[in-house]
């Protein structure tokens, strides 16, 4: 008999859990802080009076890294500081070059 209400799932994600977890009669799942890497989730559920199904799905799934972590973004961000501070120190000089040069120097 089809009785969505008393349906419940349970998953599995690898390489986090090592048991199983209900969810109730939820359809969803969400996982928050997961290190970067490769997991398998796995769904499986009973059907109304507790009889388990024999199906079960997997779904593979990859975390990447975030942007401002990885070693391109790190480099990038180094180089535009060190450019910032040449700038800075090229306009300083530039500054007291131009300072330096005395307006009565052309005096004769």
């Amino acid at each position: 008999m089809y009785d969505p209400p008393g349906n419940r799932y349970f998953y599995q994600l690898e390489g986090v859990d090592k048991a199983w977890h209900s969810l109730g009669n939820q359809h969803f799942v969400s996982f928050n802080g997961l290190s970067p890497g490769k997991y398998t989730l796995k769904i499986k559920g009973n059907v109304g009076k507790g009889s388990a199904s024999a199906n079960e799905i997997s779904v593979e799934i990859l975390v990447r890294q975030v942007f401002y972590k990885t070693a391109w973004f790190i480099m990038l961000m180094l180089f535009a500081a060190a450019a910032i501070v040449y700038l800075v120190l090229r306009y300083r000089i530039n500054q007291v070059k131009r300072s330096s040069v005395s307006p009565h120097a052309n005096r004769q």
